[in-house]
């Protein structure tokens, strides 16, 4: 009866085991099931991912060709719009100058001729004939001690130049000189310009704070100038033009030999460049639609003293200690350089110093001597 007792515990106990066996079985199918659902459902995510990461490729490569052909079409139309913009400069009746421009092509006029005058016309020991020394006596009533002088005397000469400039290519109201970049053209437009204009900036403004113009009249005449300008200047050729030059740099020359002391060979060509510098620097001012002056000499008629020092339009010549306010102006090395209106043809009222006057004070050149 024991034994049969122990048998039928033992079967339970196999039983039972066979039971946790199934259990256990059952379980790890389970989770085997789950994981692979898990797996399943992480593929399914991932062939998303990957589709959606292959459609935004797509779409970039798309982008990306689109960008360029937008880049080839913005790139022609550039090439187009400049092609353009620049015949319609060439048409165009306002000519844009830019002021820093002209400030600096009119200050490397003043820079070159007095290094060609410190160059070529100083040195000791020089003498000149009374009958040459008549040209200086405009300039300042002290020319004599300045021509004595090794250090003055390239000093006024600078001044006989900037004023042959000034008077023989950039001074417009003059039949006879002037607008040398014209050509063989430039009697006939300086007789027309004569006729037409107003005179000088300061001119004009008088001329419209009394009443006597319209501002109208002024911006139809700088219209014409500018426009007129343009136009002469693309059909004026270079040999005419150099003609012209060389001519003026025959007259620079006859004026200014009994003051050239030191007989380099490259004398006369030095000064041909600052000549058509000037006549280009005459040449853009023509084509602005602003108006243009340079202004300011001081003679003997006024006792050689034209003006106070202002520090406002004024500076001092190089090598000259700065001048105080106050102090007596005996000699203009180079007149101011003065705009007035704007390059699109108003605002005439108003003016702006492009470089001011540099001058000699009798102070600074006492001072010089006495060093």
């Amino acid at each position: 009866m024991q034994m049969q007792s122990d048998k039928i515990r033992a079967k339970e106990s196999k039983i039972q085991d066979l039971q946790r066996t199934i259990q256990a079985d059952q379980q790890r199918r389970l989770q085997s099931s789950t994981r692979l659902r898990e797996q399943e459902i992480r593929h399914r995510e991932q062939e998303r991912s990957m589709r959606d990461l292959q459609a935004q490729l797509d779409q970039l490569t798309k982008n990306l060709s689109d960008s360029y052909q937008r880049t080839e079409q913005l790139e022609r139309a550039w090439k187009e719009s400049t092609e353009e913009v620049a015949k319609l400069r060439q048409q165009s009746s306002v000519h844009k100058v830019d002021d820093n421009t002209l400030k600096a092509t009119y200050g490397e006029v003043i820079y070159s001729v007095g290094n060609w005058a410190s160059n070529y016309c100083g040195g000791r020991d020089a003498s000149f004939h009374e009958a040459d020394l008549l040209p200086l006596k405009s300039l300042t009533r002290h020319y004599r001690q300045y021509v004595s002088s090794e250090v003055l005397r390239p000093v006024l000469i600078q001044s006989l130049v900037m004023r042959m400039l000034v008077e023989n290519i950039l001074y417009s109201g003059s039949e006879l000189n002037g607008l040398l970049w014209a050509g063989r053209l430039s009697p006939g437009l300086r007789l027309v310009q004569k006729a037409l204009q107003f005179g000088d900036g300061y001119a004009t403004q008088e001329l419209l704070m009394t009443g006597q113009i319209r501002q109208s009249q002024v911006q139809e005449y700088s219209a014409w100038k500018a426009k007129s300008a343009i136009l002469v200047a693309e059909v004026a050729t270079e040999p005419d033009i150099d003609l012209l030059i060389t001519g003026m740099q025959d007259r620079f020359r006859e004026r200014l030999s009994p003051f050239v002391t030191c007989k380099k060979s490259e004398v006369w060509t030095d000064l041909r460049e600052i000549i058509q510098t000037t006549v280009r620097l005459d040449k853009e001012i023509h084509m602005s639609r602003a108006l243009f002056t340079f202004d300011r000499w001081s003679g003997p008629e006024e006792g050689g003293l034209g003006f106070e020092f202002d520090e406002e339009i004024s500076a001092s010549a190089q090598g000259f200690e700065p001048a105080k306010f106050g102090m007596k102006v005996e000699l203009v090395v180079a007149p101011f350089f003065m705009k007035t209106g704007t390059g699109d043809g108003d605002a005439y009222e108003t003016n702006l110093y492009l470089s001011k006057c540099v001058v000699v004070c009798t102070e600074s050149r006492r001072k010089l001597e006495n060093f």
